[in-house]
């Protein structure tokens, strides 16, 4: 596989994790006064695993009808329950819109950093084709 597209590939993916997690956290907080919600989050991007996907490793092939498909998970990325969340509210929801707030902020700045090198890495790409 060619590395340059490895990077696009692993940028693409890196911005697809920030909006599924921005999805959460906008449920996180639109769901904050209902009795007994839980802080949701997505588990955390792992880069070796996604640098081992991106290397182009073999996949698992069917050569019979009868064999099982493994299993897939649901999402690309797994929701997960926060277990010890920073307060409670009166009505048990443990949903905190400061520290929600400050999650979708710091995914924002995530995901602009990788729409931001995605951009230059086209640009370079286009200049070193000469095509300008």
């Amino acid at each position: 596989m060619d590395n340059n597209l490895v990077l696009f590939q692993m940028l693409q993916t890196r911005m697809a994790y920030n909006s599924q997690r921005q999805a959460v956290l906008a449920q996180n907080i639109a769901q904050h006064s209902m009795p007994g919600a839980q802080s949701q989050d997505l588990k955390p991007l792992d880069f070796n695993r996604l640098a081992e996907a991106a290397s182009g490793r073999m996949s698992m092939k069917t050569t019979n009808a009868a064999h099982q498909q493994p299993a897939l998970p649901s999402g690309p990325y797994g929701v997960e329950k926060l277990r010890k969340p920073f307060e409670t509210t009166p009505t048990k929801s443990s949903i905190n819109l400061e520290e929600e707030q400050r999650k979708m902020s710091q995914n924002s700045l995530e995901y602009q950093t990788a729409t931001n090198i995605y951009m230059k890495y086209a640009a370079m790409m286009k200049t070193a084709a000469g095509s300008r």
